[in-house]
């Protein structure tokens, strides 16, 4: 028994490729669809340590896609509370670029 599962290691690599060799990457809804699909893979069939890992890639692409409830409430929810400091500058960087919500959001969370 493998795991995590061959073919789940081969989609995050996949996904780690794509922020690679491309900077635009949050702009490809491919990229979100493959994100939340891994972490929805690893919250479902693996220690939590692996979804706390894309943790804040997620919440950089909810914020990027400008679906802040969802990434309140998935902080809000999340069984792992990470120090804030780990998850905000995502936040900081995505939501300085598309929102005036940044500190809002920041400042709720703290």
């Amino acid at each position: 028994l493998q795991y995590p599962h061959p073919g789940l290691v081969h989609q995050m690599c996949r996904l780690v490729r794509m922020r690679l060799e491309h900077k635009d990457y949050l702009d490809f809804p491919q990229y979100g669809e493959e994100l939340l699909h891994i972490f929805s893979q690893c919250r479902e069939t693996l220690p939590i340590g692996y979804a706390a890992f894309h943790l804040p890639w997620v919440l950089e692409w909810y914020a990027a896609s400008r679906q802040y409830r969802r990434a309140y409430e998935l902080i809000r929810d999340f069984p792992i509370k990470l120090p804030l400091k780990q998850i905000e500058p995502h936040f900081l960087r995505i939501f300085s670029q598309k929102s005036g919500l940044s500190f809002t959001l920041i400042s709720m969370l703290k």
